[in-house]
């Protein structure tokens, strides 16, 4: 809400001497009228009152560098006045109840202004005094903000700082999980070699085995043989019965070569497992980094 224009003294000043140059009355009111309806009845009569005193005392200097002569047709003139006074005396107290009537209807007019000026200066107080209140609370709700919005920042930032490290973590573990799949992969391709060659050797153990069934069943059949001639010819020299035995020890050795064989194959194939689900799981892993970042 926008205050009234500060009256100043030389306003009031200015606005009275032009008044009493024109020979207008110089009173609160025809001074306000002259500035416009501008200031407060108490400020125009406060710079009035200065200016009245300051006019008589203008006046004194004035009287007081009056020449003789001068000073003589003065003497004149003021008894001249004083038989008008004199004989307007009676006129003057009659018409002084109506002066006094009119200088109390003034100043009733300046109380009544007082008031209202008062009362409108009051207004604006109060007005301001509900704006200072509702800027306070709007102060408040700021500060409120301000720190909510600060407290919101400290955690964002706390937030960021930890994704950042959460994320170079990640690029550290990335890094060690690429360096770790690159030497799987090359353990898996030594792997692979290895197995390929287990399977050659796998082939020619198998081979083998064929071979050993088939010498096997070639020695049996040498072995019944020889024992259909012994149990035939009983009386065959020892030779034969050496030869039997020599048939029935390659049999055995044949045997154990076999047994052996199963066994190797069997390891194999358990470590073919054991790789083939080593991959798997490497496989799941490096899926499993992949849709991480």
């Amino acid at each position: 809400m926008g205050r009234a224009a500060t009256l100043r003294r030389e306003q009031v000043f200015e606005a009275a001497n032009g008044l009493k140059t024109r020979g207008v009355k110089v009173s609160t009111t025809s001074i306000r009228e002259a500035l416009g309806d501008v200031g407060s009845y108490t400020s125009i009569s406060k710079f009035l009152d200065d200016w009245r005193a300051s006019d008589a005392a203008a006046d004194r200097d004035v009287a007081a560098n009056v020449p003789e002569a001068a000073e003589q047709a003065m003497l004149v003139a003021i008894r001249e006045v004083w038989r008008i006074l004199t004989a307007t005396t009676r006129l003057e107290i009659a018409t002084s109840t109506e002066t006094a009537d009119a200088k109390a209807r003034e100043t009733k007019a300046q109380v009544v202004e007082a008031h209202g000026e008062v009362e409108r200066l009051e207004k604006e107080n109060t007005a301001m005094a509900d704006e200072l209140a509702s800027l306070k609370i709007k102060a408040s709700e700021l500060e409120n903000l301000r720190i909510v919005a600060t407290a919101l920042e400290s955690e964002l930032r706390g937030r960021l700082t930890a994704e950042e490290k959460r994320s170079r973590e990640l690029e550290s573990r990335v890094g060690e999980l690429g360096a770790a799949e690159a030497e799987l992969r090359k353990n898996l391709a030594a792997e692979e070699g290895r197995t390929q060659a287990l399977d050659r050797q796998v082939r020619e153990l198998d081979g083998q085995l064929l071979d050993l069934k088939g010498r096997e069943a070639r020695t049996a059949e040498a072995y019944t043989k020889a024992l259909a001639d012994a149990a035939a010819a009983t009386t065959k020299n020892e030779a034969a019965v050496q030869k039997i035995a020599e048939l029935g020890a390659q049999l055995g050795a044949a045997t154990t070569v076999e047994a052996a064989l199963k066994e190797r194959v069997k390891a194999e194939e358990t470590r073919t497992q054991a790789l083939d689900k080593r991959m798997d799981e490497l496989s799941r892993e490096l899926l499993r980094l992949a849709s991480s970042k």
